[in-house]
């Protein structure tokens, strides 16, 4: 008895190409030439646990920085803004503006700023209080088109430095890994 041959596959067809649109920046390029990122770090997370002083005292994985707010630039990013590790900077956005410290971080794009978030509260005890910039407020009341959600992707921010110098909280050795031991 000969077996039944299976039935012929159906043709496979691409789909449509889903038309994106551009997004809308908030902020004038001429003006505010730096995309703002706003991450939520992995230990601090949303801030909501700023008053236990042993988040505020654990150092981010990536930048090893504890106790503060600080601002993300390139290399290429802070040599033309004339700045280093430690020298404050005001980051402005059409919606309001902070100060930080700068962090030169080259994992990040030149045309990005990236500034964690969980900092900067007005209350929430004595290791939260005024520590810090609350980097929200650098946000304005634009809703992503879900609706759920600000839009934390499209503000365009300037960076200027205010020629203030605040030391970084960063755990580690200033001189770099490479140093060779005393012994």
């Amino acid at each position: 008895m000969a077996e039944p041959s299976a039935p012929p596959a159906p043709e496979a067809t691409a789909p449509e190409p889903v038309a994106v649109q551009r997004p809308a920046f908030q902020g004038d390029t001429s003006m505010m030439p730096y995309h703002l990122h706003l991450y939520t770090p992995v230990l601090l997370g949303d801030g909501s646990g700023a008053s236990q002083p042993w988040l505020q005292g654990s150092p981010d994985p990536m930048s090893t920085v504890a106790w503060q707010t600080w601002v993300e630039l390139n290399p290429v990013t802070a040599e033309a803004l004339g700045v280093s590790d430690g020298d404050v900077v005001q980051v402005a956005s059409v919606y309001g503006s902070i100060e930080a410290p700068v962090f030169v971080y080259p994992a990040i794009r030149p045309d990005t700023v990236a500034i964690p978030l969980g900092q900067g509260h007005s209350e929430l005890g004595r290791y939260a209080e005024r520590r810090g910039a609350n980097a929200v407020q650098l946000l304005g009341p634009v809703i992503e088109d879900a609706g759920n959600a600000l839009t934390f992707s499209t503000v365009r921010v300037s960076v200027t430095p205010t020629g203030e110098h605040k030391p970084l909280a960063v755990y580690g050795n200033p001189e770099g890994s490479m140093v060779e031991p005393p012994f």
